[in-house]
């Protein structure tokens, strides 16, 4: 599948919310941004494909489909609208361009950071010249030493994480590679250990989609709050998929030998005729899944990991398939072409969302 799932490119910019007063740091009450309520849904989805292609299609597909409700669009719902355009606000504040030393500006989300880095980090962040080149940084863009720490623990807030990448950049005339570019402006925060973790980026998001305080949403500090326990926290586990509402959490148990994960939920609904369009013209993997029964679609916004890998994970909104039937998962890993370097996309069905156990969806009581 070589089409991209998402409607969030790390090389795009998402529309800025309108009437902030300073978009990279969105207030608590949060900023209203251009895609209202009222546009279709279809316009909202980047992934615009055509109707069922001329392809052949799976065993029994053509059965099945004819008792599926395949809707032109989700209904829309006015407090579902209002959180993803706060959600798309808090995604544009994550995505604020970056000035590049020739004039030219460069929207990059942050790259993917826990406080145990990477193996392929270890010697970068040891670097004493790094170290000496990071505090520099974020001397000249009053970083904070509270603030540095944060960062430093994949917890910063966008305009944390913005200064003191935009510090370095003013300070590297070149990039490891000799050419400014959002990859090399990845690679730079990724040696330098800037970035942002899933619980990290998450509870940042709820707090500015829901508009509560980190007290009234019973949060811990930044640095310490990890997801988990919601249930004891004021919120109600959602058992029913077809209930699961923008803003919502999502608690991923860690596999073995792999940390557990936390995202938000962007929109959920049954497969339209434009989503299993899209399957269908997927591989063999893609079509297969869509057989057999009614076809959930997740989007969901965090920060994914990256396998040590500078150019993939970290902040970006993907897409998660549910066929109700099988209650197989479909998601698309990622992996770079180890000759080419370029990106790859491969649908998966897996027994659980990103291939992780569900440890469930949590909405806020009283939000």
């Amino acid at each position: 599948m070589t089409q991209g799932v998402s409607g969030w490119r790390n090389d795009d910019r998402w529309a800025r919310a309108a009437g902030d007063d300073d978009p990279t740091q969105p207030s608590a009450a949060g900023a209203i941004g251009a895609r209202g309520a009222s546009r279709p849904r279809e316009v909202q989805d980047s992934r615009d494909v055509p109707q069922l292609p001329e392809v052949p299609l799976p065993r029994g597909f053509t059965e099945v489909a004819g008792s599926r409700r395949l809707e032109t669009a989700p209904r829309v719902d006015a407090r579902d609208a209002e959180t993803r355009r706060r959600l798309d606000s808090f995604m544009a504040a994550m995505s604020e361009p970056y000035r590049m030393p020739d004039g030219t500006t460069v929207p990059v989300t942050p790259a993917f950071r826990m406080s145990a880095p990477y193996r392929a980090q270890v010697a970068s962040l040891s670097s004493p010249a790094i170290v000496a080149e990071l505090a520099s940084a974020a001397s000249r863009a009053h970083v904070s030493p509270e603030a540095l720490g944060r960062i430093e623990s994949g917890r910063g807030t966008p305009r944390e994480i913005h200064s003191l990448t935009q510090a370095l950049i003013d300070g590297h005339p070149l990039p490891r590679d000799g050419v400014w570019s959002g990859a090399a402006v990845r690679q730079l925060m990724f040696d330098h250990g800037i970035g942002i973790d899933c619980a990290g980026y998450v509870q940042q998001a709820f707090l500015h989609a829901s508009g509560i305080t980190r007290a009234q949403a019973g949060f811990d500090s930044p640095i310490n709050e990890s997801l988990s326990g919601l249930e004891r926290r004021g919120f109600a586990k959602v058992n029913d998929m077809s209930a699961v509402r923008p803003g919502d959490l999502v608690v991923l148990a860690a596999p073995p030998g792999q940390p557990g994960h936390r995202a938000i939920v962007y929109d959920q609904h049954p497969a339209t005729a434009n989503d299993m369009s899209y399957l269908l013209q997927g591989d063999a993997p893609a079509r297969d899944f869509s057989v057999g029964g009614q076809v959930r679609v997740f989007e969901v916004d965090t920060s994914w990991g990256c396998n040590g890998q500078a150019r993939l994970g970290g902040v970006r909104r993907e897409t998660w398939w549910l066929n109700e039937s099988t209650n197989k998962w479909g998601y698309i890993e990622r992996s770079l072409d180890k000759k080419t370097g370029a990106e790859l996309e491969l649908f998966r069905a897996v027994d659980g969302p990103y291939d992780h156990r569900l440890e469930g969806f949590f909405h806020r009581k009283g939000v």
